[in-house]
């Protein structure tokens, strides 16, 4: 048994450390941060940006509401929740964006991952979200989002999806 979690542990470890060396490079690295100021000036609270990106999610995939317990919740107390819960998910975003190389949220993420797998969550709903995020920060930031600001999301994103995989 302790063996069987010992060589797990390495082999996340080792995951985390390839996803460091993913190919995300510090200029986009700073594009993204960039662009993360500027969303979260239009609201500190993450609120609206949450709600965007999740109405955008459940826009993509509308099982998916089936995931969250506010699910099925219906008018002011949908949006309530919606409004509740969607601040963690960018905070979270947040501290891995500006430290990706912190061993703190990696172990987190991991975790994160792992919570994720249990409450039904797939490998493929991470597209998704990675989907509705692109979106999302096309319709806020229309011409300022480039090809290459769109790159740079994408491989940010992965660096968190991938580390929330890793607990999976």
């Amino acid at each position: 048994m302790m063996q069987r979690f010992l060589t797990r542990a390495r082999v996340q470890n080792q995951a985390l450390l390839t996803i460091r060396m993913a190919g995300y490079s510090d200029a986009q690295h700073q594009a993204v941060l960039a662009s993360w100021g500027k969303l979260k000036a239009l609201d500190p609270t993450f609120k609206t940006q949450g709600c965007l990106i999740y109405e955008k999610i459940f826009e993509l995939a509308p099982p998916a509401k089936d995931l969250f317990h506010f699910g099925n919740f219906k008018g002011d107390a949908y949006q309530k929740a919606l409004e509740h819960f969607t601040p963690k998910t960018l905070k979270t975003i947040e501290k891995t964006l500006l430290n990706p190389t912190d061993d703190f949220n990696d172990k987190h993420l991991s975790n994160l991952g792992g919570e994720h797998t249990e409450l039904g969550v797939i490998s493929e709903h991470y597209k998704v979200v990675e989907d509705a995020i692109i979106i999302t920060l096309q319709n806020v930031f229309k011409d300022e989002f480039t090809p290459e600001l769109e790159e740079a999301w994408r491989l940010a994103y992965n660096v968190v999806a991938n580390k929330m995989k890793v607990g999976a």
